[in-house]
């Protein structure tokens, strides 16, 4: 059968397609989906990578995550299809960039789309008093009533109300990312099982990288649609920075463990 069709990137945060480990087929799919429509750049460990069209620049851990798979099962089909000639590895200090091979037979341009000129989101100033800032506006009592949420969806619910106003933003608005329901299920599913006290750690880790990436505009993804961007896990595509976020954040509920003799972990 020849021929093609137009498969909009939303797929990726519809609840199917990440309901179960993925296939061999649908990996190959996610990584054409993934991989991106024209030049940019993004950071990893204060390294900045250029990726061009048709080239990612995901992390094993990330596709192991997403594709529910180990991550020898995770290099091994990455290693096959190098062999096949389907796309190209290039290993840096810092990451790996992946070449879908052909990447144009997959996704040509569509030439009222190419001729859009994008908006570009204006800088957003905020003070940041600390890495744990992020709170939900019912936090205080809860903390002053002794009330841990766990897993109730009530929490859940508060936390991502929290995420979604605060995503929006700092990325130019709720009507730029992305469908809020969809989010929403995204968010249930990276919270699932999560206390209160990780709740508001998964918040802030989200809002911290994506305000890392809204300080440069070219960073890429940084316009991403909330759902695609928890779907993704983007955060733990640069772990240096991750690390260094989490030490501040401990020594931030250190410290408020200090002022007000609560419990700071974020177990």
């Amino acid at each position: 059968m020849s021929g093609w069709i137009k498969l909009y990137r939303s797929i990726q945060d519809n609840d199917l397609w990440l309901a179960e480990p993925f296939s061999k087929g649908q990996a190959w799919a996610d990584l054409i989906l993934s991989a991106n429509h024209k030049p940019g750049i993004f950071w990893v460990r204060q390294v900045q990578i250029n990726l061009e069209r048709g080239q990612l620049g995901l992390s094993e851990i990330t596709f192991s995550k997403r594709w529910k798979w180990s991550r020898g099962k995770v290099r091994r089909y990455l290693a096959m299809l190098e062999n096949r000639g389907m796309i190209v590895q290039q290993k840096t200090p810092v990451t790996s960039v992946i070449t879908i091979c052909n990447y144009s037979t997959y996704q040509q341009e569509d030439a009222e789309q190419t001729g859009r000129t994008e908006q570009q989101a204006g800088q957003l100033s905020v003070q940041v008093a600390d890495n744990s800032r992020y709170t939900n506006k019912n936090d205080k009592n809860d903390k002053k009533k002794n009330i841990d949420h766990h897993n109730g969806d009530q929490g859940v619910i508060r936390w991502f109300e929290t995420l979604w106003q605060n995503y929006a933003q700092l990325t130019g608005g709720a009507s730029k990312i992305g469908s809020k329901k969809a989010a929403l299920r995204s968010w249930q599913r990276l919270t699932k099982g999560h206390s209160e006290a990780k709740l508001r750690y998964q918040v802030n880790v989200c809002l911290a990288f994506q305000e890392m990436r809204r300080a440069d505009p070219n960073i890429l993804g940084s316009n991403q649609h909330c759902a695609t961007y928890l779907n993704q896990e983007v955060w733990l595509s640069d772990e240096q920075w991750l690390s260094n976020f989490d030490q501040q954040y401990q020594q931030q509920l250190k410290n408020e463990q200090t002022n007000e003799g609560g419990n700071g972990s974020i177990n």
